[in-house]
């Protein structure tokens, strides 16, 4: 049978959530909000003495801008289903209707 053009996004974005997302829950104060993000960790280079070192280490997530009701704050945390903590750590940057946060995971 035929296929609807809203069935077959539907069931591409489950297969890309199951493979790549994570489920997160994104706190400010007392609002909590379930949705999904991509976590990666990411390597910036630094000086040191003046040698470039690769060994400071951030993540990363992208959270589809709709998900949110207002504009993620430094402070904000996004905790996995797993438990981790992360703190979003600089200013959320806009990018193709994305929010792109980057953040400090907590020990």
């Amino acid at each position: 049978p035929p296929v609807s053009w809203s069935d077959l996004t539907d069931g591409i974005n489950d297969t890309l959530v199951t493979t790549f997302c994570e489920a997160i829950t994104y706190a400010r104060g007392t609002t909590t909000r379930a949705v999904l993000a991509v976590i990666d960790k990411l390597s910036d280079p630094w000086m040191s003495e003046g040698q470039i070192q690769i060994s400071q280490h951030h993540y990363q997530a992208e959270i589809a801008i709709p998900a949110l009701t207002s504009e993620p704050l430094i402070g904000d945390t996004l905790t996995t289903a797993a438990g981790t903590v992360y703190v979003v750590d600089q200013p959320p940057i806009h990018d193709h209707g994305l929010y792109r946060l980057i953040l400090r995971k907590q020990p």
